[in-house]
């Protein structure tokens, strides 16, 4: 039964090491600067805070930050130029944080404030493009 518990142990605290690595590595892998060219969001916002915000965006359509943003020209290391605005993918992602969060200003308005706030996963579901039809959800049977 020890020698069980000392297996589980090393396993556990193996994890928490890979956990606190994977964290560690993550922070140290986003700029300390401020963030540069925000047309939508709070100019003043923080870079930690928009981490999060566009962590939200990629899970919430199933991609990664070269999706919308452009790699930067002239790097020996692949670095994604963040402030750039060359690929469409971007324009077209502000347009939908502010369609959200025209949607969610009308919904505040109705039913006492009660209603849930929708979210890029509310239509997209983990995938680029928007589920937009009755014929695109899943199936289920009904009796």
């Amino acid at each position: 039964m020890i020698r069980i518990n000392k297996k589980i142990t090393a396993i556990v605290v193996v994890c928490v090491l890979i956990a606190l690595a994977n964290t560690y590595a993550q922070v140290k892998g986003h700029d300390d600067a401020p963030p540069k060219n925000l047309k939508v969001l709070p100019p003043n916002m923080s870079g930690d805070d928009l981490h999060k915000i566009m962590r939200t965006y990629a899970l919430s359509l199933g991609v990664h930050c070269n999706f919308c943003h452009a790699a930067q020209q002239g790097s020996d290391k692949p670095k994604m130029d963040f402030a750039s605005d060359e690929k469409p993918e971007k324009d077209i992602a502000r347009g939908m944080i502010r369609m959200v969060d025209s949607i969610n200003h009308m919904i505040d308005g109705i039913g006492n404030n009660k209603l849930e706030h929708i979210t890029c996963v509310s239509c997209h579901n983990g995938t680029t493009k928007p589920i937009v039809s009755v014929d695109s959800l899943v199936k289920k049977d009904h009796q």
